[in-house]
């Protein structure tokens, strides 16, 4: 797998880092876990732990407490909605893959669970994640009865099972104001209500912008807002860039440019090619704010890179015009040079198990930027800034290897 990933991107498969002759080196540390992954799995535990039990007001007291505090693990992910997925996801039958127009994961529910959370939520009404997790347990009822078929495919059926559960989604979250409750937790439910409502393209704008200054450094409601605004949804190939740029103003002294690499970082993710428009520039800044927001956690960084390593295959077809061909190359030379950027300058340490292929499939992406300096005998340190590299005096022929 290495090896195949170097011919593609680099073009250099003669000397690796990760060959054993090689590997001594490069100096690196090793993190088996970084604090934001611990913190993220002992809320997750705590969040398991109490569904088990069946402690659904102290569950609850958590996630508001959780909620209200803006509390984030060390990567500056709200803890609220680490553990909002953790519960749905541990209450649900299964859990499927998503598709074109919910990309996401869809969880699976059935009648009972999902009447069970409404008859707890009624009973503790001011217990308010009690209610945004059943409905956004209906949405995903809502969206399994749809089906995963494009919408001219969907069948009668499917819309009204779909209209249904939305509509009873919306019902719960209607004698609430995410505003006046002060409550992050409560706009990322009623957000999913615009995958099936009334005039949804008159509350998208106000959605999205409410739900993302009730916390300007969470990404998730730039994340979702990316999918409605493009040309499937609400949006056009030229909404997306025009709400990326906003996105980011308005949230700039919280986290700088990360919202608008975060909201086309969605969209390369969903499979979409309408990325035309963007300011490969402000993808780059956005790139670094984000992973600064992160906490240079190396485990985060490791995905980040992984990712964008594929961006550049999206999107390529003949469906462009000449001129679009051409732009689209540019754009996809900008986005392999960011990514070879990022892994010299973002990455610190090693964690194994966020990388596919685990540290060798690390040593391969560093490898395959420094192909030039490994040739000329360099040894190279990992640290936090980044790969330093250190020339020597016998540089190593091609064939060494």
């Amino acid at each position: 797998m290495g090896a195949l990933l170097k011919s593609l991107f680099s073009g250099l498969t003669d000397i690796s880092l990760s060959e054993p002759e090689h590997r001594a080196r490069i100096a690196f540390d090793t993190v088996k876990a970084t604090p934001a992954m611990e913190r993220r799995a002992a809320t997750e535990d705590k969040c398991r732990a109490l569904v088990s039990a069946r402690n659904w007001t102290e569950l609850s007291d958590h996630l508001i407490q959780w909620d209200q505090s803006r509390a984030a693990c060390n990567a500056g992910i709200p803890l609220a909605q680490i553990g909002r997925q953790a519960v749905l996801f541990d209450l649900a039958d299964a859990v499927v893959e998503g598709h074109d127009c919910h990309p996401d994961p869809i969880a699976i529910f059935s009648d009972e669970v999902v009447q069970r959370m409404e008859t707890l939520s009624a009973m503790h009404p001011e217990k308010y994640p009690l209610l945004a997790l059943a409905a956004e347990m209906r949405c995903y009822q809502g969206w399994s009865s749809r089906g995963a078929d494009y919408a001219e495919y969907v069948s009668d059926n499917g819309w009204f099972g779909m209209g249904q559960h939305f509509a009873k989604a919306a019902w719960l979250l209607e004698k609430y104001d995410v505003v006046e409750m002060n409550a992050p937790l409560l706009a990322a439910a009623r957000h999913r209500l615009l995958g099936f409502m009334p005039d949804a393209d008159k509350h998208v704008g106000r959605f999205y912008e409410e739900w993302s200054a009730l916390d300007p450094k969470d990404q998730e409601p730039h994340e979702k807002h990316a999918i409605m605004m493009l040309p499937r949804w609400f949006g056009t190939q030229e909404t997306l860039e025009i709400e990326a740029q906003k996105a980011a103003v308005r949230t700039t002294t919280a986290a700088g440019d990360a919202a608008y690499f975060t909201m086309y970082r969605r969209v390369f993710d969903a499979w979409d090619p309408s990325v035309l428009n963007m300011d490969t520039k402000v993808l780059k800044r956005g790139a670094h704010d984000l992973i600064t927001l992160r906490g240079d956690d190396p485990a985060f960084v490791a995905q980040l890179v992984q990712d964008i390593r594929w961006w550049t295959g999206i999107g390529s077809g003949d469906s462009y015009t000449r001129d679009g061909r051409k732009l689209w190359s540019d754009i996809t030379t900008d986005i392999e040079e960011m990514r070879q950027e990022l892994v010299l300058s973002r990455l610190t340490a090693i964690c194994p198990d966020a990388w596919e292929d685990g540290p060798e499939g690390a040593l391969d992406m560093l490898s395959e930027c420094v192909q030039a300096d490994i040739r000329a005998g360099a040894t190279f340190q990992l640290g936090k800034s980044g790969l330093e590299i250190f020339p020597q005096d016998e540089p190593l022929s091609s064939g060494s290897a």
